[in-house]
C-alpha cells in the first residue's frame, strides 16, 4: 500500500519530528509528502488530475484510498461507517470549534494540526463508543451524539484522540508501523484495557494517544488530573512493553516506539 521505500526513514531527519510529539515538526513538508503519495495513488487509479487542494478533501482522499484497499469488507465497513452516521447540528458543530480552540490555547504549538488538513466531523448514536476514527476513513472523526457532547473536557479528549489518530493515519500513508508478512496479519498483543487480537500498528497507535493526551491534561494540571494521568501512564507502559523487541517493525515502527519509550510522564517524574 505505501509507496515510499523504508531504508533509512526517519521523521526527525525528513520533517523535523513527529506530530503532536515535537514543535520542531514541519507539517508543511510532511503534506507535501502525502500529497505526492496521493498523486501517485490517483495516476495509478487512471484519475484526472485535479488542484492540490482537491486531495486533501475528506471525500476525495476516501474514495482515492478506495482505489487500492480493495477488499469487500474494507468497502462494506466503510458504507456501514457512512450509513450509520449523520453531520453535527449547528449546536455541535458549535462545541466542536470551541473544544478545539479550547486545546489550542492550552497546547498553542498543536494548532497547524487542527487545521492544516480539513477534518469531516461525524455524528452517530448506533454503539456506545464515544469517539472513533479509522484509516479507510482518511480525515473523519465520529463522535457519538451524546456521550461525546456531556462536558467540554470530555469533548476535548475525544478530539485530541482521534486527530492524534487522523495524522497517525497521514503517517500510514507513507509508511508502515510493521511488516505485515501474512495475508491475515499477526494478533499475538492486547490493549492493556484487555482488548485481544491486535496488530502492532494497532499498540503503537493506542500508545501514541495515551501519550498526547498525558501531555494534554498535564497542560491542564497535573494536581487536578492526577489520576487520569497516571492511567495514561500505565496504559503506555503497557503499550512499550508488549512491543520491545518485536522484530516486525519498521524503522517508523521503531523510531514510534522509542518516542513512546522515551516519553517521561509529569506523574513519572
Amino acid at each position: 500500500m505505501p509507496t515510499t521505500v523504508e531504508k533509512d526513514i526517519s521523521m526527525h531527519g525528513l520533517f523535523g519530528g513527529m506530530p503532536f510529539f515535537d514543535e520542531s515538526f514541519d507539517h508543511n513538508k510532511f503534506l507535501t509528502a502525502v500529497l505526492a503519495t496521493r498523486l501517485h495513488h490517483a495516476k495509478n487509479a487512471g484519475w484526472e488530475p485535479k488542484k492540490f487542494e482537491e486531495y486533501f478533501n475528506p471525500q476525495t482522499s476516501t474514495e482515492l484510498l478506495m482505489t487500492y484497499c480493495v477488499g469487500e469488507n474494507v468497502k462494506e465497513t466503510g458504507t456501514n461507517i457512512d450509513k450509520n452516521s449523520k453531520l453535527p447540528t449547528k449546536e455541535q458543530s458549535e462545541k466542536i470549534n470551541n473544544a478545539i480552540e479550547s486545546i489550542i490555547k492550552v497546547k498553542p504549538f498543536w494548532a497547524p494540526l487542527f487545521t492544516a488538513v480539513p477534518i469531516n466531523f461525524r455524528i452517530y448514536s448506533h454503539k456506545k463508543i464515544i469517539g472513533f476514527s479509522n484509516y479507510i476513513r482518511p480525515q473523519h472523526i465520529y463522535l457519538h451524539q451524546q456521550m461525546a457532547f456531556t462536558e467540554e473536557t470530555e469533548l476535548c479528549e475525544q478530539i485530541t484522540h482521534e486527530t492524534t489518530h487522523i495524522w497517525l493515519y497521514l503517517m500510514e500513508e507513507l509508511w508502515r508501523y510493521h511488516i505485515q508478512t501474512e495475508i491475515k496479519d499477526h494478533t499475538p498483543f492486547a490493549l492493556p484495557t484487555g482488548a485481544k487480537n491486535k496488530n502492532a500498528t494497532e499498540i503503537l497507535s493506542a500508545g501514541c494517544v495515551v501519550t498526547i493526551l498525558s501531555d494534554y491534561y498535564t497542560a491542564l494540571g497535573v494536581d487536578k488530573w492526577k489520576k487520569r494521568l497516571k492511567f495514561l501512564s500505565n496504559y503506555r507502559l503497557g503499550c512499550v512493553k508488549q512491543l520491545i523487541g518485536y522484530e516486525r517493525l519498521t524503522n517508523l515502527g521503531m523510531e514510534t516506539l522509542k518516542k513512546l519509550s522515551d516519553y517521561k510522564a509529569a506523574v513519572e517524574k
